[in-house]
């Protein structure tokens, strides 16, 4: 059993894990942000269709309640959720802007007016899924001028789930010290050199 701790302290230095895709939507001074990431497993919903150089970026609670993130790009969507929220606190405001950063995206609900839930990815995502980034700043704009009602909304499926936390900043990744990040190289140096050497003995003794 000792034999395979050095291997399983490695994977655990350099694997992290991506679930569901986080959209955090807060006021930041006299700002609205967008910050969002995460990696999406579309298994459980179904192709819709492929909409084509759209463009444009925006969130609205009026209708459906939408978060819209395009580069000019395209967008792959996907229906059949296994439950949605009706709205962003049936608000009647929106914030759009140009100078998105990041991954296109697309997720709408459905306010009771007939509107289809969706969420669309870039082109061709569901074969090579990565994690996906995108940021926005909506200047002059805040959740109050959004009219949205603070909380969290979530599209869930059988795989995965987007979840939109209105009022709740962004976590920060806390920056390891220099002195960490020599001694986690050091310990996988270490590591690695044991390993090595229990490797070599096996083979001696084969």
């Amino acid at each position: 059993m000792k034999k395979h701790i050095i291997p399983i302290i490695l994977l655990s230095l350099v694997s992290t894990a991506q679930a569901a895709l986080t959209i955090y939507i807060y006021d930041t001074g006299p700002n609205l942000g967008v910050t969002a990431t995460g990696q999406l497993d579309l298994t459980g919903l179904t192709y819709s269709g492929t909409l084509n150089s759209y463009s444009g970026d925006f969130i609205a609670t009026a209708g459906p309640n939408v978060v819209n993130i395009a580069l000019g790009a395209s967008f792959d969507f996907y229906t059949d959720f296994i439950s949605y929220p009706a709205n962003f606190g049936a608000g009647v405001g929106s914030v759009s802007g140009p100078g998105a950063v990041g991954d296109t995206f697309f997720v709408q609900g459905d306010e009771g007016g007939g509107f289809t839930p969706f969420v669309g990815v870039p082109v061709g995502y569901s074969s090579a899924p990565y994690v996906l980034n995108f940021s926005k700043v909506y200047s002059g704009q805040s959740i109050a001028s959004l009219m949205a009602v603070p909380g969290t909304y979530s599209w869930i499926w059988g795989a995965d789930s987007v979840n939109v936390l209105i009022g709740t900043t962004p976590p920060i990744t806390p920056v390891p010290e220099p002195a960490a990040i020599i001694s986690m190289i050091g310990f996988s140096s270490l590591a690695g050199i044991l390993w090595m050497r229990r490797k070599r003995k096996s083979k001696q003794s084969a």
